[in-house]
């Protein structure tokens, strides 16, 4: 048998070893990131216009290749993202933000692209 002397303790089972070193040693916890409400403002407000643009080039798509009118494309793209928009974002000030500005850039997206719209 290599690796040294195997020492048991009390009677304990001769495979069971005292090592220094275990392989399995305790992770140290590290301290929680600090709050940034600023920084998560900012990623909100900044995330808002790229999902609108991502709906109008989607319902764009959708134009072509299903004859759906664009405000229909437009929509039915936002809402998904929305949704998924809402439960990525942190809870607090944040949420709201995006919230409101999805559900504003929903609405008169939606009104602009209707025919004959505002």
């Amino acid at each position: 048998m290599a690796g040294g002397k195997k020492t048991t303790i009390r009677g304990g089972s001769p495979r069971w070893t005292t090592r220094p070193y275990s392989k399995h040693r305790a992770g140290r916890r590290k301290a929680p990131k600090p709050p940034r409400p600023g920084l998560d403002l900012v990623v909100a407000l900044i995330s808002v216009p790229i999902a609108v643009v991502g709906a109008l080039f989607l319902g764009s798509t959708m134009v072509g290749t299903f004859k759906l009118p664009l405000y229909l494309g437009y929509g039915g793209t936002l809402v998904p993202l929305a949704a998924a928009h809402i439960l990525i974002t942190p809870r607090g000030r944040p949420q709201v933000v995006a919230t409101i500005g999805m559900a504003v850039a929903l609405v008169v997206g939606v009104a602009l692209l209707y025919p004959g719209g505002l």
